[in-house]
């Protein structure tokens, strides 16, 4: 296998109001490797459980699988999390940026949005 398909790994999705059923599996996932990344969606209220993000990211984290929260920059820093993913375009983006700084990862969905990849990406 080449270097480039050595590198390759999953962006994995949890739906947050399934995370809870979730969390034993979460285990045994993140086990087998090739994991890049854990995405908590933050689901239709918003918010979630604190608590369970916190547990969910340590569990993460203790992989060395990184993981980010969807548009709630609150429980990215309360659950400790490595960043953030956000899908509100080049505002949500600055906002993030601003207040998780250089070092976190922020993720943006751009869908079919061009203009706003080539804006983020600078």
């Amino acid at each position: 296998m080449n270097e480039r398909a050595d590198s390759c790994g999953i962006y994995l999705v949890l739906p947050s109001d399934e995370a809870p059923a979730l969390r034993n599996s979460l285990e045994e996932i993140l086990q087998g490797g090739r994991i890049a990344c854990v995405l908590l969606e933050s689901g239709a209220q918003g918010g979630g459980d604190p608590a369970l993000a916190r547990e969910l990211c340590a569990l993460t984290q203790a992989h060395d699988v990184a993981f980010l929260v969807q548009d709630d920059l609150e429980a990215v820093t309360a659950a400790g999390a490595d960043g953030i993913h956000v899908t509100g375009g080049e505002e949500a983006y600055a906002q993030a940026r601003r207040q998780l700084g250089a070092e976190a990862i922020v993720g943006v969905a751009c869908a079919t949005q061009r203009h706003t990849a080539l804006v983020v990406a600078e």
